[in-house]
C-alpha cells in the first residue's frame, strides 16, 4: 500500500525544500538503488535518495546499501546520511543477524540485512538507525530473543558511537522506550520526542526517534505529516560545549 508507483521523487523534495531553516542533517530509511547500482559503468543514477540529494541540495550523501526491497522486486533497499556540511569521517556497521526463526505471513524469511550508519560534521557523530522489524517477523524486541537482538543493536551503535552524538531513524518498534531507554542512558543519549509522540499514520506506535547527548539541549521537536508511511521528523538543538559550537560555526562559515 506504500510502494510509490511511480517514485514521486519531486513529492519528497517539495516536502523538504519547505521546511525553514533548511535542516543541516538529514536522515533517511528505506530509499531504493536499481540493480545497476553496482555497476560502476553505468554510475549510481538508480539511487533514489541521490536524486533526492540533488534536488534538496545536499552536496553530502553517505548511502548504505541495506536488503532486498520489499516494494520493487528489481531493486534493494538503502539508508543515507544528507549533510549540508562536509563529512570529517563516514562509516557503517551491520547489525548482526537475529538468532530467531523469522517468519512473514507463516512463512519461514531469511534474515534481512540491516546497518547503522554514521557521519561526523563539525565534531558532531550523527547515527542512523535501522534495525530489521521483528514485530512483522513473528517476534518483539520487548520479548524472549527479541531483547537479545536489541542488546545487539545497541553495541552495534556504541561501536560507532564517538563523542557527541545524534542519533536517529526507525527504531522498528513500537515503543522504543520501553526496549532502549536502560541502554542509552548508560550510552548517555537521551530522547528528543517524547515517548508516545506518533510518526506512523494509522498505527499505534511510535518507532521514529530521536536521542542526544548532553552536549545538546532540545529547542523544538515536531512532526510534520506526509503523504508516506512514516511522517517526517524535525529536530532543532542547541549545542552546549562551547567548543563544538566553535567548530560548528566555522563549518558554517567555510560552507554557507
Amino acid at each position: 500500500m506504500w510502494d510509490y508507483d511511480p517514485r514521486d521523487i519531486d513529492y519528497f523534495a517539495r516536502v523538504l525544500n519547505s521546511v525553514h531553516p533548511a535542516p543541516d542533517v538529514l536522515l533517511f530509511q528505506e530509499g531504493q538503488v536499481g540493480r545497476a547500482f553496482y555497476d560502476m559503468s553505468v554510475g549510481r543514477a538508480g539511487s533514489d535518495l541521490r536524486q533526492l540529494a540533488k534536488l534538496v541540495g545536499y552536496p553530502h550523501n553517505h548511502e548504505t546499501v541495506i536488503s532486498i526491497s520489499h516494494m520493487s522486486a528489481d531493486k534493494d533497499l538503502s539508508m543515507a546520511i544528507m549533510s549540508k556540511l562536509p563529512f570529517e569521517q563516514t562509516w557503517a556497521r551491520r547489525i548482526p543477524d537475529p538468532d530467531l526463526p523469522l517468519t512473514l505471513q507463516g512463512n519461514p524469511v531469511d534474515p534481512l540485512v540491516r546497518y547503522t550508519q554514521s557521519a561526523k560534521v563539525a565534531g558532531i557523530t550523527v547515527v542512523n538507525a535501522f534495525p530489521i522489524p521483528l514485530g512483522v517477523l513473528g517476534h518483539s524486541y520487548e520479548t524472549g530473543g527479541g531483547v537479545q537482538h536489541a542488546a545487539d543493536v545497541v553495541e552495534t551503535l556504541r561501536s560507532t558511537a564517538q563523542g557527541p552524538q545524534v542519533v536517529g531513524g526507525d527504531i522498528n518498534t513500537p515503543r522504543p522506550d520501553l526496549v532502549y531507554t536502560e541502554h542509552f542512558d548508560r550510552m548517555g543519549l537521551s530522547p528528543v520526542l517524547e515517548p508516545g509522540t506518533k510518526t506512523v499514520p494509522g498505527w499505534d506506535g511510535s518507532p521514529d526517534q530521536m536521542y542526544s547527548t548532553p552536549e545538546f539541549t532540545v529547542v523544538d521537536s515536531l512532526v510534520v505529516p506526509t503523504n508516506t508511511d512514516h511522517h517526517l521528523v524535525l529536530t532543532d538543538l542547541a549545542v552546549n560545549d562551547p567548543a563544538l559550537l566553535d567548530a560548528l560555526s566555522r563549518a558554517r562559515q567555510m560552507h554557507p
